[in-house]
């Protein structure tokens, strides 16, 4: 017998690209644009890749999950600077976990967090990354879809009905949004944590995308939080990669922050659920 919920998960689109692209053979007079898995087309940071090789040699030490202190000061220390959390400066020892990517942090972590005996939804945009619709299946909980409105590239949050945030265990957003580019602003960040607060949902902002911008910063769900004055960062986890900021997408490298009775739980899970990055990789990634 198998897991009845993996016949819910679809294929994975680029799956369904390859089979298309199969025997394709692109015209000879242009260069093509690539638009299936969107891997960078730039190179990668020189020094990371200097203190990768310098530290090949790790590679012959197991690794922890919670990762090394060096590391989890370094993400803590960016972090806080990028994000203004003076006010509530995120602890390398409570806030942060270093994960393999973001991909299998959002999907690890809503196995590790939801309530399967209670039933519910994943709340997510929609265009979405399919490993948020693909964590909700797995977790025996349904994904309920918020359109993208095409005149501000993100959903109406508030004209959410208070009875899908009362049927809802986790919420997704992605914020700066893929496809669309757009970041959501400070007061619906802020209202998407008090929701978060009122209806005791897990709410999750995917930021990989936090530092392609142009003009001014995006914010971020903690910066909010800090600003709206909850320290604890109760219900909140924010995810962070250096795939697409950094161009690094073979190093699968990026870390979770957030409420720390989470973090502290998710490390857990973690343990049993065997990943954690090279030491080598760790390494490499002292300079974030």
């Amino acid at each position: 017998m198998l897991n009845p919920d993996l016949n819910r998960l679809m294929p994975y689109p680029f799956e369904q690209l390859a089979r298309l692209f199969a025997g394709a053979t692109p015209p000879v007079d242009v260069t093509p644009i690539p638009l299936s898995i969107g891997e960078p087309q730039h190179a990668p940071p020189r020094l990371v890749l200097d203190a990768l090789q310098s530290n090949l040699s790790l590679v012959a030490k197991y690794p922890t999950t919670l990762g090394t202190l060096e590391l989890r000061e370094a993400i803590a220390t960016w972090a806080n600077q990028r994000f203004a959390l003076t006010s509530a400066p995120l602890d390398p020892a409570r806030h942060i976990i270093p994960v393999n990517g973001t991909r299998e942090a959002i999907f690890a972590l809503v196995q590790a967090t939801v309530d399967r005996t209670q039933g519910g939804t994943v709340v997510m945009p929609n265009p979405f990354y399919q490993i948020y619709e693909g964590a909700a299946f797995m977790a025996g909980l349904n994904p309920h879809y918020l359109p993208i409105d095409p005149a501000t590239g993100q959903p109406d949050y508030r004209a959410v009905p208070d009875a899908v945030w009362t049927d809802c265990q986790f919420c997704f957003v992605c914020t700066p949004g893929n496809p669309s580019g757009t970041a959501l602003d400070g007061d619906t960040l802020t209202y998407l944590i008090e929701k978060a607060q009122q209806f005791d949902f897990w709410l999750a902002s995917d930021e990989c995308y936090s530092e392609i911008y142009r003009g001014e910063a995006p914010i971020g769900l903690l910066q909010a939080a800090a600003e709206a004055g909850l320290s604890d960062y109760r219900k909140l986890v924010v995810f962070h990669s250096l795939s697409k900021r950094s161009n690094l997408p073979g190093l699968r490298s990026g870390f979770v922050a957030g409420d720390p009775d989470l973090m502290a739980a998710f490390l857990r899970y973690r343990t049993y659920h065997g990943c954690s990055l090279s030491l080598a990789v760790q390494r490499s990634l002292h300079g974030w």
